[in-house]
C-alpha cells in the first residue's frame, strides 16, 4: 500500500467508519481500534484512565517513562452544535469559548424561553381541582421544554468529524508507522475528552507527574484543513518550535498565559502545539470552520501525510538537537 493509500485508509476507518467519539461505547470501539493500529505498528499499548469529574481512558503506545518524545492528540468528538457555525481556535482558548457558548446553549436558550412563555401566560390559570386535564398538560409543557433544552444541549454527539479530532489521531498513528530510529524514544497518547474538561489530559499528566515536563511534548490539534500550519510554543521553547516549524514549512506562534486556558495545550507548558487553519495576517489568529457541525467533512490526506512526515523527521534527529541546544543553555 503506498503513502497516499495508507493515510487515506487511515482517514476512512476512523473518520467515515466510527466518526463519533462521544459516548463511551463509540469511545471503547475507537480505543480498541486505535490500539490495534498501535500494536501492528509494533508498539506495547495500554490503557490508562482516571476519574475527575468524568472518567477518562486514554490509550499510550510505547512506555511513557522511558520516552522521551510524546505524540499526543484527543481523539474524543464534540457534541453537536444546533445553533449558528462557529469557528474554533486552537491557539486561544477563550476564543474558542467564547464563539462557542451561543451556539451550543441556543436549544437550551429557546427551550426555556417557551417554558418562560407557558409560566407567564398560563401557569395562574393552573387548578388541579377545577381544570386538571388543562394543568397537568401546561406543567408537563413547562418540565419537557426544560428537560428538552438539557438533553439538546448535552446528549447528542457530532456525527462528522474530520478535522476535529479526527485529523490529529490519523497523524499520530501515521507518524508511529514512520518512525524507525526514534520508535524506542517515542510515545503515543490519544487523550479523552480534549472538546471540554480536558480529563484525559489529567490523566497523563498524573501518570508521570515528575518527568512530563522534562520530555519533547508534541501535540497535535486539527491538523487536516487549512492554508497555513501553525506551531504554537510557550515561552522559552523558540528553539525547538523552530526546528520543527523549519521541517513542516510552518508559521510561529508563542501563547501567553491566557490564551492557553482552557485547551488541552495547558497540560503541556514545555509542548509544541501543531494545527492548520485559516491564518489572518492582521490578528495572527488561526481558526478552524465548521466543527461540531455536519460541515467538518473536509481534510486533505496529501498535506496531512507531508505534515507526517515532516514531524517523523523532527523526531528523527529530534533527540540529538534538543541535547546540544540543552548543553548550550547550560553552558550559557
Amino acid at each position: 500500500m503506498s503513502e497516499k493509500e495508507e493515510i487515506r485508509d487511515l482517514f476512512l476507518r476512523y473518520g467515515i467508519e466510527m466518526p463519533r467519539r462521544f459516548k463511551r461505547n463509540e469511545k471503547d470501539a475507537f480505543c480498541n481500534a486505535a490500539g490495534k493500529e498501535f500494536q501492528k505498528n509494533g508498539y506495547p499499548v495500554k490503557a490508562i484512565a482516571g476519574t475527575y469529574k468524568v472518567r477518562a481512558v486514554d490509550v499510550a503506545a510505547n512506555d511513557l517513562k522511558k520516552a522521551k518524545n510524546i505524540v499526543i492528540a484527543n481523539y474524543d468528538t464534540p457534541m453537536h452544535n444546533f445553533g449558528n457555525p462557529f469557528a474554533y481556535y486552537p491557539l486561544n482558548g477563550p476564543s474558542s469559548v467564547k464563539a462557542s457558548t451561543l451556539p451550543y446553549y441556543t436549544p437550551q436558550i429557546i427551550c426555556m424561553l417557551v417554558a418562560v412563555f407557558f409560566m407567564i401566560a398560563y401557569v395562574g390559570k393552573i387548578d388541579f381541582s377545577a381544570r386538571p386535564l388543562f394543568s397537568v398538560i401546561v406543567t408537563a409543557a413547562i418540565f419537557a421544554c426544560c428537560i428538552l433544552g438539557y438533553v439538546l444541549s448535552t446528549a447528542f454527539g457530532n456525527k462528522c468529524n474530520m478535522n476535529r479530532n479526527t485529523s490529529g489521531c490519523v497523524g499520530a498513528l501515521r507518524i508511529s508507522a514512520l518512525l524507525k530510529d526514534a520508535k524506542n524514544k517515542t510515545a503515543f497518547v490519544l487523550t479523552d475528552y480534549g472538546c471540554s474538561r480536558h480529563t484525559g489530559d489529567n490523566v497523563l499528566r498524573h501518570e508521570i507527574p515528575d518527568t512530563i515536563d522534562h520530555k519533547q511534548i508534541i501535540y497535535l490539534d486539527c491538523i487536516g484543513n487549512g492554508d497555513t500550519t501553525m506551531v504554537g510554543y510557550t515561552e522559552g521553547h523558540k528553539k525547538e518550535a523552530e526546528e520543527l516549524a523549519a521541517c513542516i514549512h510552518a508559521k510561529l506562534y508563542q501563547l501567553t498565559p491566557s490564551e492557553l486556558k482552557y485547551t488541552s495545550f495547558s497540560y503541556y507548558p514545555s509542548g509544541l502545539l501543531v494545527t492548520r487553519g485559516f491564518y489572518k495576517e492582521e490578528s495572527k489568529i488561526v481558526s478552524i470552520p465548521d466543527t461540531a457541525t455536519k460541515q467538518d467533512d473536509t481534510v486533505d490526506p496529501d498535506l496531512v501525510e507531508e505534515l507526517c512526515q515532516g514531524i517523523a523527521a523532527y523526531l528523527e534527529k529530534g533527540p540529538i538537537e534538543m541535547k546540544e541546544t540543552k548543553e548550550k543553555n547550560d553552558h550559557e
